[in-house]
């Protein structure tokens, strides 16, 4: 199995810390950047990161390589990190989407200050810091799990977090919701999410996103 990646991508880390966190024994890892491969789009057509490729099957986007780890994960005698079967199965994926959707508006934010060809726009960098502070606003920390015992919706929100403190460090977490900033200055301490931090690109290969 190879996953293609880059350092700073927050989607894929979120696969870097799942991979970790259910031990899955079969991965090569490929530091790639997608815009500058043009054998990048056999892998995903779309070309970003992070991209999973088997003898059998390629995959794409971050939730549904997570979901191909939590299934193998399960074979193996794990448990669902996905919770999946559980009762609270929905108010993880709530949670879980709505930090895709921090991540979503953070790194649209990123790129469109990054335009060589005209200057940001300001009316979408106010609608995704709108959306972005919405949405810290919105979590329930309790939801997240901590610890040995995190769940994806945590998974992803550490790695939302960690974007945002890379990337977009004026929006502080704690100004939006001061549990959610204590939880995640717990919880990002953690072995897998520490090997995983994202730095910037001094003494690092360039990176999309």
């Amino acid at each position: 199995m190879r996953i293609h990646y880059s350092i700073t991508s927050p989607f894929a880390r979120k696969v870097r810390i799942f991979a970790a966190l259910t031990q899955e024994p079969n991965i090569q890892w490929i530091l790639t950047k997608p815009l500058e491969t043009a054998d990048f789009r056999a892998i995903n057509p779309l070309g970003k990161i992070p991209a999973l490729e088997t003898t059998a099957i390629s995959l794409f986007d971050s939730t549904l390589i997570c979901e191909y780890l939590d299934e193998l994960y399960c074979a193996r005698g794990g448990v669902s990190l996905f919770q999946r079967g559980q009762a609270d199965y929905f108010t993880v994926q709530k949670y879980h989407y709505l930090a895709n959707g921090i991540m979503d508006a953070a790194v649209a934010s990123v790129m469109d200050q990054r335009r060589p060809d005209a200057s940001a726009s300001a009316f979408w960098l106010r609608r995704w810091q709108d959306t972005i502070e919405a949405g810290l606003q919105a979590v329930a920390v309790e939801a997240l799990g901590s610890g040995a015992s995190v769940n994806i919706g945590g998974i992803a929100m550490v790695c939302a977090l960690g974007y945002l403190a890379l990337r977009l460090p004026l929006i502080d977490p704690a100004v939006f919701n001061p549990q959610l900033a204590a939880w995640y200055a717990q919880q990002s301490q953690e072995p897998c999410f520490l090997a995983t931090q994202p730095r910037d690109e001094r003494g690092y290969l360039s990176e999309f996103a």
